[in-house]
């Protein structure tokens, strides 16, 4: 800290207690009821020594120095007040039990009022000339649309850093009945549709959003007011982001895209799902992946006993870790690098680790490159969830849950069957536990890794094309804090065997959410970024949907998790079905393994096109290649394991 800075708290303190001794000293003039008796007495210095000292000690204890002079609003005399008056009380009051003289009760009360009404003088009137030396400042003219209690703690905050070059012009607002009135001495200069005219006459080049509890149409409709002209502009995040329900400087961002489609914050039960994972051991699988490592972010804040982190991408792992570490949390981590598709460590994780709760989030998701690594989707996909089912199911873990995809309904393409098959493996291993395994079904994620939001902002970064598959295309969005929540409430909420289906909404278009981050993003703002189809690619729809013609929908408890189940599910010879897909994943061709998949899902209809050449690096091995010790048959749906 700089000297100056240092010596600001200890310069107020003394001009505290010297205005507490010229407060002390009026009130003595005004109450003493003889005129001719002599005001310094013998009894002056000693109660005015004792009444400073205890002013003194409370004002430390109670912050008062620390507290700013150059913002001074109703809450900080509330502040001022409380403390002048506990300190009063605590020392008059001794003064009155000593002497038993009415004289201290008056001067308390006079001593008091006066004091405080001192105090907060000296405090308005060095705020109001920091709020004049700002407003005369050669800064960045600033619009406020919000003129309620968030656009007041902004104003406050950009007071208070007249660093941050930002001439503060006034406030917008849709409440007609604030037009023409000051909010801190500053107009509000009408609604939001005004905003363009207001930036064209006073040459904004800075709008703060201050409504942290409206819509995303109405963040939209102000995002559009401000087409067209060079604006920066930011928004104080939702109530939710805000700690403590106060805004601070660092904590007005950007607008990104999930305020465009802000639907109202998930409401979950903290208790029970609290109760579920407290003192628990949980594995997640995939912990450095988006929806992994919210997992363990949430999770940690709820007690466990120990959060196992396995992914196979050792950076990912550390990254998590590391995070984590730095929360100081009260439970133990575990960081493993391994690939769940390895029998032997993962049987040797659950015999050493022996985890409560299991969350599969670990899978191949990027659909059109799995539509040319159909293999791998296969291998990592469905055996890999079969090894994690097995060992829990061995372990008789408390609970097991499959992070699944809307890919499922219908699939087109191998990522979505590897990710039904999943289902299907799940549902089947449930069958006859005491814990609970259970699949949680959910669209696309914002801002996760693979997400078409950073592909979209790369690309207006670099003054477009924005490429969007196909203009009528339509997906599911939310965000991972979100979704999160809701798979943690899940595991309270779900039965075994059950597939449960997040509520997400309406589904988004992609050329919607492309024009969106265009106006968001396009540097200069006056320059047209353009938006090119490019077709859908292989294994893509154009819409997605939740759940299939032939499930039912029944609701849960909670307004955003149902239940989808099928009363007439056909029996399968699994046992056989995986046996074969194992061996045509390392030595059958495409259509082979399509073959064997249409077995378990029969609307399986992936698209038709010549295998490319990426599709000839994983290639089926050679027939006279000699088969490895664990290219065996599965044997009861697992691995037959090395010697």
């Amino acid at each position: 800290m700089k000297p100056k800075s240092a010596l600001r708290p200890v310069v107020k303190l003394f001009s505290d207690l010297f205005l507490a001794a010229a407060s002390f000293t009026a009130a003595m003039v005004l109450i003493v009821p003889d005129p001719s008796v002599p005001i310094i007495s013998s009894q002056f210095f000693p109660l005015l020594a004792g009444a400073l000292l205890v002013r003194l000690l409370i004002f430390v204890a109670f912050g008062v120095p620390r507290q700013r002079w150059s913002v001074f609003t109703l809450r900080d005399v509330e502040r001022l007040a409380n403390t002048v008056m506990f300190s009063s009380l605590l020392f008059y009051s001794s003064y009155f039990a000593v002497s038993k003289d009415i004289f201290a009760l008056k001067l308390g009360v006079v001593d008091t009022l006066m004091l405080v009404s001192i105090l907060s003088l000296v405090r308005h009137t060095v705020s109001a000339m920091s709020r004049r030396r700002a407003k005369q400042s050669t800064t960045t003219p600033t619009l406020i649309v919000g003129a309620g209690e968030a656009g007041e703690m902004v104003l406050e905050e950009l007071i208070k850093h007249p660093d941050l070059g930002l001439k503060m012009v006034g406030f917008v607002d849709d409440d007609w009945d604030k037009t023409g009135m000051r909010v801190k001495g500053m107009p509000i200069l009408g609604d939001r549709h005004s905003i363009p005219e207001i930036i064209e006459r006073e040459k904004i080049g800075h709008i703060i959003i201050a409504i942290p509890s409206t819509s995303g149409d109405r963040i939209r409709g102000i995002v559009d007011n401000c087409r067209g002209f060079d604006v920066d502009i930011r928004i104080v995040p939702a109530l939710k982001e805000i700690i403590d329900g106060t805004v601070e400087l660092q904590q007005i961002r950007p607008v990104r895209v999930e305020d465009l489609l802000h639907r109202k914050p998930v409401e979950i039960d903290q208790s029970s799902v609290k109760r579920r994972f407290y003192c628990k051991r949980v594995l997640i699988t995939g912990a450095g992946g988006s929806i992994g490592s919210e997992l363990a972010r949430q999770i940690g804040a709820y007690g466990p006993e120990k959060i196992l982190l396995l992914d196979i991408d050792e950076t990912a792992v550390f990254n998590i870790h590391r995070e984590l570490q730095d929360r100081r949390l009260t439970c133990s981590l575990c960081p493993i690098v391994e690939d769940v598709g390895n029998t032997a460590a993962i049987k040797a994780i659950f015999s050493h680790q022996r985890p409560d709760i299991v969350f599969h989030a670990a899978a191949h998701k990027h659909a059109p490159l799995m539509e040319t690594n159909f293999r791998r989707a296969i291998r990592n996909n469905v055996f890999g969830t079969l090894n994690m089912l097995r060992e829990s199911r061995k372990s008789g873990v408390d609970s097991f849950v499959l992070i699944s995809s809307d890919k499922v309904v219908d699939p087109v393409n191998f990522m979505g069957a590897s990710k039904k098959l999943c289902e299907i493996l799940t549902r089947r291993y449930g069958k006859g536990q005491k814990g609970r395994f259970v699949s949680v079904r959910f669209g696309n994620v914002l801002g996760s890794q693979g997400s078409v939001v950073p592909i979209f902002e790369e690309q207006i970064r670099n003054g477009g094309p924005v490429t969007v598959t196909h203009p009528e295309a339509r997906r599911y969005f939310m965000t991972i804090h979100e979704a999160v929540q809701l798979i943690t409430q899940s595991t309270v909420l779900a039965r075994n065997g059950e597939v449960l289906v997040l509520d997400m909404g309406e589904p988004v278009k992609i050329r919607d959410l492309a024009q969106d981050l265009i106006r968001l993003r396009s540097i200069p703002r006056h320059k047209e970024v353009r938006i090119r189809f490019t077709g859908l690619r292989q294994g893509e729809k154009v819409t997605e949907t939740l759940w299939t013609k032939d499930e039912s929908v029944r609701p849960t408890i909670h307004e955003k998790i149902n239940v989808a189940f099928n009363e007439t599910e056909p029996e399968l010879e699994l046992d056989s079905i995986l046996d074969r897909l194992w061996w045509a994943a390392h030595w059958g061709s495409r259509d082979e393994m399509i073959k064997i998949i249409r077995e378990a899902i029969p609307e399986f209809n992936p698209s038709d096109g010549s295998e490319s050449r990426m599709e000839e690096m994983t290639a089926p091995l050679s027939n006279n290649v000699e088969e490895p010790t664990y290219a065996q048959p599965l044997v009861n749906m697992g691995y037959v394991e090395p010697n």
